[in-house]
Parts: C-alpha cells; sequence; structure tokens
C-alpha cells in the first residue's frame, strides 16, 4: 500500500503570505511617520492643540494636570484623577522614552509630546504654560516619567 503524501503545494502558499505580512509588518514599524508609539493614538496632541492660547479648564493655578485629565477623557481613556502633575509618573503603562503622544511628567509640570527639538529637547503640548495652553520646548533631563495611559 502506497501512502498518499499531502499537497504541500497549498502549505507553502500559506507559509509565503503569512511570511510577506510579517515582513510588511516588521518594515512598517521602521518607518515612524507610519507608527508614532505603540498602540498610541496620534489624535491625543491634536485634541490638545485645539485648545491653545486658552485656559479650557477655569482654574488659575496648576491646572496642567486637570488639562491632561481632560485630553485623556475625551480621547476615551480614563486620567489620575488628580490635580497633581506628578500623579502621572505612574500612571498608564511606562514608555521606553520620548515619543508623539507619550505622556512626559516633571515633579511640577505634565504634557503631552508633539515630536523631538534635538538632542535632550521635545516639543509638548500642555496646560498651564504662561496660564494658557501652549507647545513649547522642554529639556529631558527633568522628567520624571514618560508614560503611556
Amino acid at each position: 500500500m502506497k501512502v498518499k503524501r499531502p499537497d504541500l503545494s497549498l502549505l507553502k502558499k500559506i507559509f509565503l503570505v503569512d511570511l510577506i505580512k510579517g515582513l510588511a509588518l516588521t518594515f512598517s514599524y521602521q518607518r515612524p511617520s507610519l507608527n508614532y508609539t505603540e498602540q498610541y493614538p496620534k489624535v491625543r496632541p491634536k485634541v490638545a492643540e485645539r485648545f491653545r492660547g486658552t485656559n479650557p479648564t477655569g482654574f488659575s493655578r496648576a491646572w496642567c494636570a486637570i488639562f491632561a485629565n481632560m485630553i485623556l477623557t475625551r480621547t476615551g481613556y480614563r486620567g489620575t484623577g488628580s490635580a497633581a502633575a506628578r500623579s502621572f509618573a505612574r500612571y498608564g503603562r511606562p514608555a521606553s522614552g520620548p515619543a508623539p503622544g507619550v505622556i512626559a511628567v516633571w515633579p511640577h509640570h505634565v504634557g503631552f509630546v508633539v515630536s523631538s527639538a534635538g538632542p535632550g529637547r521635545i516639543r509638548v503640548v500642555s496646560g498651564n504654560h504662561n496660564h494658557r495652553v501652549e507647545e513649547s520646548t522642554y529639556a529631558t533631563h527633568g522628567v520624571m516619567a514618560f508614560r503611556y495611559p
């Protein structure tokens, strides 16, 4: 009796398609213009930038964390519920470093990274910068944490 061998051409096609999809995914992660951060929408900084030049919170003092909580809520995340910037230092999950959309936390300030501004510098949109929502350049050396929600 002869044993029938399975048709390997179908398995080869499936393997080839799977290989191509895997390679396409790998190469897409090497193009930062397509992927800003790990599973982190690019909309967060854009939503924050809509309020540029205003104080949407109505608070007069220490409202950067209140603004960050407001933006997170508007984009479908739960915030820290605190008015303290450092409450974001353990919020969500750690990010390996600055990237667009990541939350940057200093001891007395918090905001959303928009872009890199050179070695050791980042562009951040945040509340309570000169008493309004602004985008500005900050040094990274004083950052306590970079976080994803």
